[in-house]
């Protein structure tokens, strides 16, 4: 098991509590009321080692040593605050690399077969050859200009 502490608040909090306490890791995880050696160390290092981990272990350190508690808090708030302002650090480093080697581009995938009459029906506005298109494009040009004599029956 790892025997780091990190730079956290919580971290250093709790290598105090446990130098005041007298306690090895070991028996301060005993002394939190786990059978579990393991599970009890496992929990208690990832907050030493990371600042960081399950919260169930920060709660049980608050009802043994209620005493402590209101720092302990104060240590996880201060752990809290730390990690979002390195998160956000790290979020723009990550920008900052990703707009240097960021290289703009359009992907135009074009057909390789003849347009079919759509298109022309669709650049004209709608108008194709036959008799009776003729008529609504007639009708359509006298809505759009009433002065016509044209337009007149």
């Amino acid at each position: 098991m790892s025997q780091g502490i990190s730079h956290f608040p919580i971290s250093q909090f709790l290598s105090r509590l446990l130098e005041e306490t007298g306690h090895t890791r070991d028996g301060f995880v005993f002394a939190l009321g786990y059978r579990n050696l393991k599970r009890g160390r496992r929990r208690l290092d990832a907050w030493m080692d990371r600042g960081e981990g399950d919260n169930l272990v920060l709660d049980q350190i608050a009802a043994a040593f209620p005493v402590i508690a209101a720092d302990l808090g104060k240590a996880f708030a201060a752990t809290v605050e730390i990690k979002a302002a390195e998160a956000y650090a790290e979020f723009l480093e990550r920008c900052k690399e990703e707009a240097g080697t960021f290289v703009a581009f359009l992907n135009a995938d074009g057909d390789v077969t003849v347009p079919s009459s759509i298109v022309l029906f669709g650049m004209t506005g709608g108008i194709s050859g036959g008799p009776e298109s003729r008529s609504r494009a007639k009708l359509l040009r006298c809505r759009s200009s009433s002065r016509s004599r044209s337009c007149r029956r």
